[in-house]
């Protein structure tokens, strides 16, 4: 039930490792905190509270705790590091990037990591590209802070 997810934790942290850089180690470490901060109130939220869908099992295991700590953060550091500037190839990848995550996500359910409840790959979708909203305008913050900051 593990190995897939333990695979996908060790493709996104090698990307993240041998990746050219567009980012800094500031906001990559930045990045991570906020993609485990998101992980943990979605998963407590829809997983947890509303039961919409389980992760692994019903209860939640030291392993999914794991898994959590590490695969979304890293791919969100790889979505964020090569997230285009420019809008019009923004939305296009910003489109890609939620199907490839849906992909994954499909994979997941296939191979009973995830089982959804009441929930459906459409949800997921949507979650996704707001996600990568979020992911824009986080770097967008930081980098204008940083600049604010470095100007006084």
């Amino acid at each position: 039930m593990y190995w897939l997810p333990g695979i996908e934790c060790v493709v996104a942290i090698f990307t993240v490792w041998v990746m050219p850089k567009r980012l800094t180690r500031l906001e990559i470490y930045i990045t991570w905190i906020l993609m485990v901060a998101l992980t943990f109130a979605a998963d407590i939220v829809l997983a947890l509270s509303f039961h919409l869908y389980d992760m692994a099992t019903p209860k939640s295991d030291w392993q999914v705790t794991i898994i959590d700590v590490l695969f979304p953060p890293a791919s969100g550091v790889v979505v964020l590091n090569f997230m285009p500037s420019r809008r019009s190839r923004f939305l296009i990848y910003m489109v890609l990037v939620t199907a490839i995550s849906d992909c994954i996500e499909l994979l997941n359910v296939h191979f009973k990591y995830v089982t959804y409840r009441h929930w459906n790959i459409w949800y997921s979708a949507v979650a996704y590209l707001i996600g990568i909203l979020i992911l824009r305008l986080h770097l967008y913050f930081i980098r204008t802070l940083r600049q604010s900051e470095t100007e006084k």
